[in-house]
């Protein structure tokens, strides 16, 4: 099926640094972006940021972790701005550094999970019945930056393998229906997230990162643009055949 600048993708947690990466790289590719995010401001500086770059976009905020907003905002994009060929989950917007252990608050492990893991499933349900209808679509689920259990990050390391599993689920589910399911697992990226997270523990950026720079091949953090290279492959025709794949953009192998 050849690629049409009336496709429509839907970029949820479009307002931090990934996503608003992700909405801009979509958007010069010739796509509409719905924009979702829970925080109105955020949604519109992704707006303007996209119509500066001459893409088309339109704000849709809403707080996907809940079922019935979910449903909603699908809704919403498909009545005003066109039925989502896209859907890009990238709903994890944690610090780059937040600890989580035991003993933990029961809080931090439930919000973790509702937008790392919860907020994922429920947006691939509400789209599913367009994509399914249109015989062609792409999800790609974005995970939380540095995420994997470092330092006995528990509840970030349980929604980012929830991640890697619920990949694999809907990718047999709808690949019969011609939609492709794939997942990024970003490494340490620059963010104003991470850098906001490392003055909140009382350290610098620099401090909080240099461990794991130690660890990592390329001896650098990543870049949310680079994240949103990957996220077009696979949203892109070129992996037409590429479906429940996960992605590292981590410079290399992280020991």
């Amino acid at each position: 099926m050849s690629q049409s600048p009336t496709r429509v993708a839907v970029i949820a947690g479009a307002g931090n640094d990934i996503g608003l990466a992700v909405a801009r790289k979509l958007a010069g590719h010739g796509y509409r972006i719905a924009v979702v995010d829970r925080t109105e401001a955020l949604c519109y500086r992704t707006l303007e940021a996209v119509s500066a770059a001459g893409g088309q976009a339109q704000v849709f905020p809403g707080d996907v972790r809940l079922i019935h907003e979910a449903e909603a905002v699908m809704t919403r994009i498909a009545e005003q701005l066109g039925e989502p060929s896209v859907l890009v989950n990238n709903t994890s917007q944690l610090p780059d550094f937040a600890p989580s252990s035991l003993p933990g608050a029961e809080e931090d492990w439930d919000g973790t999970l509702r937008a790392g893991l919860r907020a994922p499933y429920l947006l691939s349900a509400a789209a599913r019945r367009y994509l399914v209808g249109q015989g062609w679509g792409r999800i790609v689920n974005v995970a939380r930056p540095q995420a994997g259990g470092e330092r006995g990050d528990l509840a970030a390391a349980a929604a980012t393998d929830g991640v890697r599993g619920l990949t694999r689920a809907l990718a047999v589910d709808l690949g019969p229906h011609g939609v492709t399911v794939n997942a990024v697992l970003p490494g340490l990226i620059a963010t104003d997230s991470a850098r906001t997270a490392a003055d909140c523990l009382g350290v610098s950026f620099e401090d909080a990162r240099k461990d794991v720079l130690e660890r990592i091949p390329l001896g650098r953090p990543g870049t949310p643009e680079e994240v949103a290279d990957a996220v077009w492959f696979f949203a892109s025709e070129a992996a037409d055949y590429v479906s429940g794949q996960v992605l590292h953009v981590a410079g290399g192998p992280v020991a």
